[in-house]
C-alpha cells in the first residue's frame, strides 16, 4: 500500500501473523487453517504480495512479535471491511483471506523457485556437438 495510513485507523484493521497459515505449525502454536488449506513457511513479503494482488490493503509490521512464540517476528495488518462492507467482494472475512493466502502463496513460492533455477542455469541451454 503506497499511501500512509492514519495510526488510529490502522488500529481497526485485522491482524494476520504468518503462523496463522503455516502448515508446519500446530493449532496450539497458532495455526488457524486445516493443514490441507495452509501453506509451508509463508513470509511477510509473500503475504503482502498476495494481498496486493487481491486488492486488499495491507501494512507490514516487521518488528511486532507473536505472543505465543516471541521468536516469530512480523505481522501484517489488513483491511477486510470498510464501513461494514468488504473492500474486495471476493474476500468477505479474515478466514476467506487466510484460505486465499494458503492457496496462492504456494504458487508464488513455486514461481520464485523456478526463477531461481533459471538464474542459476544462466538461462542458456548448451548446444550439443
Amino acid at each position: 500500500m503506497a499511501a500512509k495510513v492514519d495510526p488510529e485507523e490502522l488500529k481497526m484493521w485485522q491482524i494476520l501473523y504468518p503462523c496463522y497459515i503455516n502448515a508446519n505449525r500446530t493449532i496450539q502454536e497458532g495455526r488457524r487453517l486445516p493443514k490441507e488449506k495452509a501453506c509451508v513457511n509463508p513470509s511477510l513479503q509473500e503475504i503482502k504480495e498476495i494481498c496486493d494482488f487481491l486488492k486488499v490493503p495491507c501494512v507490514l509490521e516487521p518488528t511486532k512479535v507473536y505472543s505465543r512464540n516471541t521468536l516469530l517476528s512480523g505481522r501484517a495488518r489488513v483491511l477486510i471491511k470498510k464501513d461494514g462492507k468488504p473492500v474486495n467482494p471476493d474476500i468477505p472475512s479474515k478466514n476467506h483471506l487466510m484460505r486465499k493466502l494458503g492457496e496462492l502463496i504456494p504458487r508464488l513460492q513455486e514461481k520464485r523457485a523456478a526463477e531461481e533455477a533459471s538464474k542459476k542455469s544462466g538461462g542458456k541451454k548448451k548446444k550439443k556437438k
